[in-house]
């Protein structure tokens, strides 16, 4: 404060006064917590009224029932704060005493809001985001599977999502310990299974082959060629051999047969079991296809919107030669919101150059098909032939393989 400078709280003297200092004293209950609280919600202004008379002006304000608060009066100088209501009607008091009307600041959440009119989109942006966002925190977002190694998960998936737990389900509403039962019921290969909500995710937890009772099948039975070969491996474990080492057979003659010869000379029937191999012919034929072309002139795509189970287009629907899911992620867990996209291409006419190209996929195409067909044998040896009808270029390939061509088959009776 500057020397000379007289400070001090104008108290009214007149009983019209009195009442808007009263109402001042009524906000100020609790220590001003109240005051400031309702203050800012309805917003006040810093006024500064100089020159005339201060007294007259305070007293026509409070006659007039016009709200203020915080009066002080230095130099003759009165500053307070009022409504912004209070504030218009306070221009004629002021008028009548004599004084010039100055607002200082203006504060509270009416004036915060005019000021950031321009970003109401963000603010109506955040507010919808926490309606949302505690809206489904009451839903389920994740199926996560635990402890399956030969189950596949998405049977799981499936199995327990026929049953009520799957994104978009209320977690009020799942049962858990009756979905767990009925999904060991209807997976055989689970012999124990329970479903935890934690948060907005369903943990479904599995054991697989523990304490179930493994029926053993001693009925018997022969040991017979699965396909055409000649036998190279024949080892008998069990029943008496039919065949020999190197013998030719046919799909269905018996190898071992499970007719045992007892020292008495009688007959028994066992369950017969050995090793037998033999090299077997597979042959595979893959035709070529011509391609539409190899430079794409247009794409056309077409989005769609996943929102837990719902399915929202953004686009006319194509017939899509492409698709391709993303989905949001948070901590690494994949949330069951995303976008799909879907790419029809539109190709040029195609040139002499793309039937080489269509010749190259072919025979790539041949030797996975022959891959995935021979997987579980040897491979002893190949022949590739190459053919052409009607333009297209057609594979041949015969395969010599070792195989485990042991089969059994259950010896009816009468037999």
């Amino acid at each position: 404060m500057r020397k000379g400078t007289e400070y001090r709280r104008f108290r009214p003297r007149s009983g019209g006064h009195t009442r808007g200092y009263r109402e001042c004293a009524l906000l100020r209950i609790g220590g001003g917590d109240i005051s400031d609280l309702f203050n800012f919600l309805r917003g006040y202004v810093g006024v500064k009224a100089s020159g005339g008379f201060p007294e007259r002006f305070l007293n026509l304000c409070s006659r007039g029932n016009i709200p203020y608060w915080d009066v002080c009066c230095t130099n003759g100088t009165v500053f307070m704060r009022t409504t912004p209501e209070g504030y218009k009607k306070m221009r004629r008091c002021a008028k009548k005493a004599g004084m010039r009307m100055k607002t200082v600041k203006k504060s509270g959440l009416p004036f915060w809001l005019f000021k950031n009119r321009v970003h109401a989109g963000l603010a109506v942006g955040a507010l919808c985001f926490v309606l949302i966002t505690a809206a489904l925190s009451g839903r389920i977002w994740t199926v996560s599977v635990t402890g399956c190694e030969t189950v596949p998960q998405e049977d799981i998936i499936e199995a327990v999502g026929r049953l009520g737990v799957c994104p978009g389900m209320r977690k009020k509403q799942i049962d858990t310990h009756s979905a767990a039962e009925e999904a060991m019921s209807a997976l055989p290969e689970v012999s124990w299974l329970s479903v935890n909500i934690s948060g907005c995710s369903a943990i479904i937890d599995v054991r697989e082959g523990v304490g179930r009772t493994v029926k053993k099948n001693d009925s018997p039975c022969d040991i017979v060629a699965a396909e055409d070969g000649q036998i190279q491996t024949l080892e008998v474990f069990g029943g008496t051999a039919v065949q020999e080492q190197n013998s030719a057979v046919l799909k269905g003659d018996t190898v071992i047969s499970g007719i045992v010869e007892n020292r008495d000379g009688g007959m028994s029937l066992r369950r017969a079991s050995g090793y037998v191999t033999a090299l077997t012919k597979h042959a595979f034929s893959t035709e070529s296809r011509p391609l539409p072309s190899r430079k794409i002139s247009e794409i056309k795509s077409r989005y769609t919107l996943l929102f837990f189970s719902l399915k929202v287009p953004l686009g006319a629907q194509t017939d899509a030669d492409f698709t391709e899911d993303r989905f949001l992620t948070l901590g690494g867990v994949k949330l069951p919101i995303g976008i799909r996209a879907e790419r029809k291409y539109i190709f040029e006419p195609a040139d002499a150059a793309a039937d080489d190209l269509a010749d190259l996929i072919a025979l790539e195409a041949h030797f996975y098909k022959a891959a995935d067909g021979l997987r579980d044998m040897l491979t002893m040896s190949r022949t590739t032939k190459e053919r052409r009808s009607n333009g297209r270029a057609i594979f041949s390939s015969e395969y010599g393989c070792l195989q485990n061509i042991g089969e059994e088959r259950r010896i009816e009776a009468g037999e």
